[in-house]
């Protein structure tokens, strides 16, 4: 996969490319704090790769950490979104060149989609989007009751949200390598995110 990504990378910006970023980069900073979420010893995640579940990744951009995850979790189902088109075609074409047939893509904003109850997600993902008020207020609607929210962020909590995450754990930790990140892995349940989403106050 690290190779895609450097191959599509020089065609539309995926990751950053100052310093141009070399396999390792890729490994290191972007796929293994990825798989790094399956670490269900020290993070409650419903996501295994054993589960079969319905996964989303709001704001994919160059498909983290949802192909990566993908690829752990061949039982569940992943629906990769972004509202950037030229890089969806990209994720896409990378799915197709791994054979993951458990990966579509979905081009539009998480808050513009609606979706019957049965449809919603059991998990969803995000890694610094935005805001947790704004990104709780886009997803709460696409979360099954039962569901989880699975946010990567770094900072300080207390300036976006009153409401404290079920679990958070850095990144670093979850891999087992010093400075391989910077952010942590929060949790939150469905009612969590209702209470987010309830603190967003639109400009």
């Amino acid at each position: 996969m690290a190779d895609l990504i450097l191959d599509w990378n020089t065609k539309i910006n995926l990751i950053s490319r100052n310093p141009p970023p070399t396999k390792d980069h890729v490994l290191n900073r972007h796929i293994l704090p990825s798989v790094a979420l399956l670490n269900t010893n020290l993070l409650p995640s419903p996501l295994s790769p054993t589960s079969s579940i319905k996964v989303a990744d709001v704001g994919t951009g160059g498909g983290f950490p949802g192909l990566p995850l993908a690829i752990s979790c061949p039982e569940s189902d992943f629906t990769l979104i972004d509202s950037v088109n030229k890089k969806l075609v990209a994720v896409k074409s990378m799915a197709d060149t791994l054979g993951l047939k458990n990966v579509r893509v979905h081009h539009g904003r998480a808050e513009e989609m609606k979706l019957a109850p049965s449809d919603r997600f059991d998990l969803i993902l995000g890694r610094s989007v935005s805001s947790l008020p704004n990104f709780c207020s886009w997803v709460s609607p696409l979360l099954s009751p039962s569901g989880k929210l699975l946010y990567i962020k770094g900072g300080d909590l207390g300036e976006e949200t009153r409401v404290e995450p079920r679990a958070r754990v850095p990144i670093s930790t979850l891999a087992g390598i010093p400075d391989v990140s910077d952010k942590d892995a929060l949790l939150f349940t469905y009612d969590d995110v209702k209470r987010i989403a309830g603190e967003f106050k639109p400009k």
